[in-house]
């Protein structure tokens, strides 16, 4: 590795250390906390009903384990809807409501790699830097966390093999600008409601077409954090100790 890519991996590791500051932590409930946009590597966004300070009591229903149809392929569209002030959208532009249709949608994508969905919500991230929920929101937050034995090593490839959903969710979705996907702790690990994620990816539309979701891998996440503020991936501390994170970084020096 060039004394360049060397320095860079380090700054790598430095910066994505600070994930300290967890979806589960309180939040004031007198205004919904603000996006920190322009610190993507700093603190992990809350989860949604932590944001909201009026939260939507339709959005507590439990996940619900009825089988849905998956999309039939995530890889990226060809063809990629961009959404503009002057678009309108019908209720078909945007992600269910309901937690349990959220459920019922992400739950067959991820079981197959040891996951379950825990929570989900549509959040308006737009009204004046807050997090609110909202029908016709612009944001779509999904978390899922381990069923059964989990490693490390899974933790790290899935974040990438979920990310990939991310063309998806915008080509099936257009009236969302982005996403973010929550790994959470092992449940046996961690018995809070909301606990800090061991991973998160909060990725915006406009910056999705930008990654070879066909042929790249997780060090394309890794930089995109360091140069775009429309793209943040966080990553637990002592994950990034493991064998399976650091051969990511060396790919720095490929």
């Amino acid at each position: 590795m060039s004394a360049t890519h060397h320095h860079r991996a380090i700054s790598t590791i430095l910066a994505l250390g600070l994930i300290a500051g967890a979806c589960g932590a309180e939040a004031s409930t007198d205004t919904a906390a603000p996006l920190p946009l322009e610190t993507p590597l700093g603190e992990a966004v809350p989860h949604a009903e932590q944001r909201d300070a009026t939260p939507d009591p339709t959005s507590t229903a439990a996940p619900t384990d009825e089988p849905t149809t998956p999309p039939a392929s995530t890889e990226p569209p060809t063809t990629e809807p961009t959404p503009s002030a002057n678009t309108t959208f019908d209720a078909s532009d945007y992600p269910p409501e309901a937690e349990a249709d959220i459920a019922a949608i992400f739950n067959p994508l991820v079981e197959q790699y040891g996951l379950r969905f825990t929570y989900g919500n549509l959040i308006d991230r737009t009204a004046n830097g807050t997090f609110k929920s909202s029908p016709t929101g612009d944001h779509l937050a999904v978390y899922v966390e381990p069923i059964g034995d989990y490693t490390d090593t899974e933790y790290i490839d899935n974040t990438w093999i979920l990310a990939q959903l991310t063309p998806w969710v915008f080509e099936t979705w257009p009236a969302l600008e982005s996403w973010d996907f929550c790994q959470e702790p092992r449940p046996e690990e961690n018995s809070e409601a909301r606990p800090p994620p061991v991973t998160q990816l909060d990725i915006f539309r406009a910056h999705a077409d930008e990654i070879d979701w066909e042929n790249g891998s997780l060090i394309d996440l890794v930089l995109a954090s360091q140069e775009e503020a429309s793209t943040a991936l966080r990553i637990n501390p002592q994950l990034q100790q493991q064998p399976a994170f650091v051969a990511e970084l060396q790919k720095l020096g490929e």
